[in-house]
């Protein structure tokens, strides 16, 4: 799950400040919890499971209309719309400012197709067209099923490509201090070092450790 701040000033904000604490407090919850794009799921039931997993102050269980009112009070206030999509809710912060890291969220946009759970006065046109996040010199992470492709084609065997894929999304696919620029030439150099490391483990009877640098 990614990082939030929250910026300064919200509880300054009059929109904010316009809820009940408990609303207020669902609705810092909330972004705790939203990708990227400032979505989530967005069925109350759901939510009060995420929000609240331990129950409140003594830990009982969230009522029900504590939740469904926090969801009328962010609405009413335009600070979040609760939509359903093909059978299924979402939720969508307004005015979301976080720079996506993403190139797309999994939870659909809110748009004209789309009905809303609670009264809220927000159009589809208040929302900013969707941003994908910067691609840092053209370089695309690839998914595990490219992995596994690339691999086949340099004969590396399949679970030192699930590695591969392991060990550089751990590192957010960087090569030291630099950004993967080709993940075929890094394959073709893992096959390689994981074949020199094969040897000498063979050689000395110890157990492989990879080491990034060649």
């Amino acid at each position: 799950m990614p990082q939030r701040f929250l910026r300064p000033g919200i509880t300054a904000s009059l929109k904010w400040n316009a809820m009940d604490w408990f609303s207020q407090s669902f609705y810092i919850r909330i972004i705790t919890i939203v990708d990227d794009f400032g979505r989530s799921e967005g069925d109350p039931i759901l939510l009060r499971g995420i929000c609240f997993p331990v129950g409140d102050n003594s830990t009982e269980p969230v009522p029900m209309k504590l939740i469904l009112s926090g969801c009328e009070q962010m609405s009413a206030q335009a600070l979040v719309v609760f939509f359903a999509k093909q059978g299924k809710k979402f939720l969508q912060i307004t005015n979301w400012q976080e720079r996506a890291r993403s190139d797309k969220s999994k939870f659909p946009e809110f748009d004209s197709t789309c009905e809303q759970l609670f009264p809220s006065g927000i159009q589809p046109d208040d929302f900013p067209p969707e941003e994908k996040a910067p691609k840092a010199n053209g370089f695309h992470a690839p998914t595990i099923e490219e992995v596994l492709l690339l691999g086949e084609k340099a004969a590396l065997p399949e679970v030192e490509c699930r590695k591969f894929h392991a060990f550089y999304e751990s590192k957010g696919w960087m090569i030291g201090k630099n950004r993967m620029k080709s993940p075929g030439h890094a394959i073709a150099g893992w096959k390689l070092r994981w074949q020199e490391s094969s040897v000498k483990s063979k050689s000395k009877g110890h157990t492989l450790e990879f080491n990034e640098n060649p």
